[in-house]
C-alpha cells in the first residue's frame, strides 16, 4: 500500500486501519476514519496504532514538543465538524449513518456518499453543502431539458 503522503488520488488508496497526524491529507477514507474516533479525539488524544506495542523502553526524551498534545487531535476533530455544520440534518444523519455501520465507501447510499464527496479535500468548501446540491441539481435538470 502507498504512503498517504504519496497518494496522488483517492480511488486508488484502499484507506488503512490507522493514522498519524502527519498523513491525514483529508482523503475520503481519512474523513471516515476521523469521524469513526471521534470520542477518542475529543478526549484531545490521538487514537493508539493498533499495529504498535505499547511497550516503550523509558529512555530519554529527545525532543520536544511546541504545541500540547491535545492540540492536533482537537484540531482534526473541530475541522470536521466545522465542515459538517453546513450539511442538512437529513445529509448528516445518512452519512453518519453509513460511518456508524461501518460500511465500505462502496456501499454508501448516495447521500451519504455526496456528504462524504464534501466533506473531504484539503480545504473547506466555500459554498454550503445545500448551495453545492442545488447547482448539480440545476446542472443535471439543464441536461435533462437541454
Amino acid at each position: 500500500m502507498k504512503d498517504c503522503l504519496d497518494c496522488q488520488r483517492w480511488q486508488d488508496c484502499i484507506g488503512k486501519a490507522w493514522y498519524e497526524y502527519a498523513d491525514i491529507r483529508w482523503c475520503p477514507y481519512q474523513v471516515v476514519w476521523i469521524w469513526r474516533n471521534r470520542v477518542t479525539l475529543l478526549k484531545g488524544r490521538w487514537v493508539d496504532n493498533p499495529d504498535s506495542s505499547s511497550y516503550t523502553d523509558g529512555g530519554i526524551q529527545t525532543s520536544y514538543s511546541h504545541e500540547a498534545s491535545f492540540v492536533k487531535p482537537e484540531l482534526i476533530i473541530g475541522e470536521v465538524e466545522k465542515r459538517m455544520e453546513s450539511l442538512t440534518r437529513d445529509a448528516r444523519d445518512a452519512f453518519m449513518d453509513a460511518v456508524d455501520k461501518e460500511y465500505e465507501i462502496g456501499d454508501y447510499s448516495p447521500p451519504a456518499y455526496r456528504v462524504l464527496m464534501y466533506l473531504k479535500g484539503h480545504r473547506r468548501k466555500k459554498v454550503s453543502y445545500s448551495e453545492v446540491q442545488a447547482a448539480k441539481n440545476y446542472h443535471i435538470s439543464m441536461i435533462k431539458t437541454g
